[in-house]
């Protein structure tokens, strides 16, 4: 059976020196990746006995940012370019044009890594603007900028890797290890992120401390919503299923066309009790969470304490059902943690290879590739699996973060209620079991009805709509629809209340006209009020495959004349692998040949309309 918190774990590494010169990690974190490499960094620079920090920017009083001695700073990138929402404050006392230029000249070393997806056209934006800013104002860097890639088949290692390896060698020639000190290895076991304390039998006080706390992992102007629709809009043939899902969310949430709302999900019944199982806990287990005394390790998450930040036990069935995302791909520090549980020789050397630098092809094959998840690798090494020591619970599995749905209605039109078009992830690997979506299968399974309630909160796109009066040309295939349904409803609804009307053109696509035209009533409908030119492109309905691209060339002339001579915007949502070249190159082809310009110039003319200063051209993809 899995130990308890109040059980030994072997070798850890502890608390550096207090004598050693400090490093301070910052991250901005909009789902959470960026605070693991963070973390991750201080993890190894313990292991150099470096005293180490890991402070969240929106936490982090930046005024003392002069004062450090060596200082890592890990960035996202969101939406369109943008920074997190926990890096904005950060972001702007950094752009203060008062800064002087010598601002951080007394600070021994600076280090940037970024996290981005280069399907997105501003690829790692934050960490770039962010490493240039921090130049203008003196800082010497100790480490290139690092720039991790969603695509990379080994997701952020594939750039944190030698990044890391590079910022070890240069920190260490300015802080160099103590005397008669090595590196810790890897195969000492790192201290866990936090203390954690059981009540088993809960007290009277701890079941009162469970529930003062009522909201899961989700920001305080969450809200609970009912849903009341949860239907297929795909034919039942059809290899997609694709909901329209209706929740009841009255006056209590606003959006503004173009906005997503998020949710959040829960694990399955039997993953959870499975989980529960490995680490000996019962549906009476309460579990409370301390911080690492001294401050030096990461602030106990809100879930854990009260309305004034006292710790507070949480059922630990509750944690692993609406907490901790037991269903994750699992990163390297994963099988670095089970490789210290194995008691099977082979079961630790087999995990070693799969986080040591050398077997991450290994590791691609094993868990990147094919998907595979925490629960089903700990299947596959027992041993390891009855090793499992409770205090690690939350360094083996990470808080689940909230899915980002685009909402597809509008307050204008359909008052106290918000819309989504989600298509359910299912997918096959080599793996005997499909892969499935977190979110989507849970919601999936949800049944309507005012007792199905949902953790939702509204949050910005990336779309800059134009007022109703600007021709707008929409491309939106498959579920990149969806936005483009609340951004219709609110510009018809804004030009009826003006008096005016409204041009709108949509470039819709799918496979099959019979098997997922995506809201097909409504956006003919539309057609027939005069308000909106609907191209429709169904691949599979004819021998030649025809594309949303394929139509915008035969539309090629009304594109030109709406961007060019009445200064249309044009917002294309969906996909992010070929479509938005292929749309793009669309779009180019129309400058082309009814601009009569050359091909450079097209391109120049296009880009100068996806300028952020301009707009008029914009990306949603995912």
């Amino acid at each position: 059976m899995a130990g308890s918190g109040s059980e030994g774990a072997g070798p850890r590494v502890m608390a550096a020196e207090s004598a050693r010169p400090c490093l301070l990690v910052l991250y901005g974190s909009q789902t959470g990746t960026a605070e693991d490499v963070a973390e991750r960094v201080g993890r190894e620079a313990r292991r150099r006995h470096i005293q180490t920090r890991v402070v969240s920017m929106d936490a982090y009083p930046i005024q003392q940012l002069i004062s450090e001695q060596y200082i890592v700073m890990v960035a996202a990138t969101t939406g369109q370019g943008d920074e997190p929402d926990a890096m904005r404050p950060f972001w702007r006392f950094l752009l203060r044009k008062n800064l002087p230029t010598t601002s951080l000249a007394n600070v021994g070393g600076i280090a940037v890594f970024g996290l981005g997806d280069s399907s997105y056209t501003k690829f790692n934006y934050s960490a770039i603007k962010l490493h240039k800013r921090l130049g203008q104002i003196g800082a010497t860097f100790i480490a290139g900028l690092g720039l991790a890639d969603d695509q990379h088949l080994l997701g952020v290692d594939g750039a944190l890797e030698p990044w890391l390896e590079e910022l070890w060698t240069n920190l260490l020639a300015r802080i160099p290890l103590p005397p008669g000190r090595e590196i810790i290895p890897d195969t000492v076991r790192a201290a866990p992120r936090f203390a954690i304390s059981v009540v088993n039998p809960p007290s009277s006080a701890g079941v009162e401390a469970a529930t003062c706390v009522v909201r899961p992992n989700a920001p305080p102007h969450a809200i609970e919503a009912a849903m009341v629709r949860n239907e297929r809009m795909t034919s039942v043939g059809h290899f997609q299923d694709v909901r329209h899902i209706t929740l009841a969310t009255g006056s209590a949430l606003q959006h503004v066309p173009g906005d997503v709302l998020y949710i959040m999900p829960k694990n399955p019944p039997a993953l959870v009790a499975e989980v529960a199982g490995y680490f000996g806990l019962s549906h009476d287990t309460l579990l409370r969470l301390d911080p690492e005394p001294g401050g030096a390790g990461p602030a106990v998450p809100a879930y854990f304490t009260d309305t004034s930040g006292r710790p507070v036990a949480r059922s630990a069935m509750a944690v692993l059902t609406e907490y901790l995302d037991i269903q994750a791909v699992p990163r390297r520090y994963f099988f670095e943690l089970l490789a210290s549980f194995a008691t099977d020789l082979r079961e630790a050397e087999r995990l070693r290879e799969l986080c040591s630098a050398e077997g991450q092809d290994d590791l691609l094959a094993y868990c990147n590739r094919m998907k595979r998840t925490s629960i089903e690798a700990l299947r596959d090494f027992p041993s390891a699996q009855a090793g499992l020591q409770l205090e690690y619970l939350f360094d083996l599995f990470r808080p689940i973060q909230p899915r980002a749905f685009s909402i597809s209605s509008a307050l204008a039109a359909t008052p106290g209620q918000t819309d989504l078009t989600i298509a359910i992830v299912e997918y096959k690997t080599r793996l005997a079991t499909p892969r499935v979506g977190v979110c989507t299968s849970w919601l999936a399974d949800l049944p309507a009805g005012e007792d199905t309630r949902l953790h939702v909160w509204a949050g910005r796109g990336t779309f800059r709509v134009p007022k109703w009066d600007i021709p707008l040309i929409m491309v939106g295939p498959g579920t990149g629809c969806a936005p483009f349904m609340a951004i219709l409803q609110h510009r018809v609804a804004e030009a009826n209340k003006a008096g005016g009307v409204t041009l709108n053109v949509l470039f819709f696509g799918n496979r099959n006209r019979d098997g997922d035209f995506l809201h097909r009533g409504e956006w003919e409908k539309y057609e027939r009020l005069g308000v909106l030119r609907l191209h429709t492109a169904f691949s599979r309905d004819q021998e030649d495959k025809i594309y949303v691209q394929h139509r915008m060339v035969e539309q090629g002339a009304v594109l030109w004349e709406l961007l060019d001579n009445q200064g249309a915007v044009c917002l294309v949502a969906g996909n992010s692998k070929r479509m938005p070249i292929d749309v793009r190159d669309a779009l180019c082809d129309a400058v082309e040949q009814h601009g009569e310009m050359p091909p450079k110039s097209a391109d120049e003319y296009i880009t100068e309309l996806e300028g952020p200063k301009v707009r008029r051209v914009q990306f949603e993809t995912w």
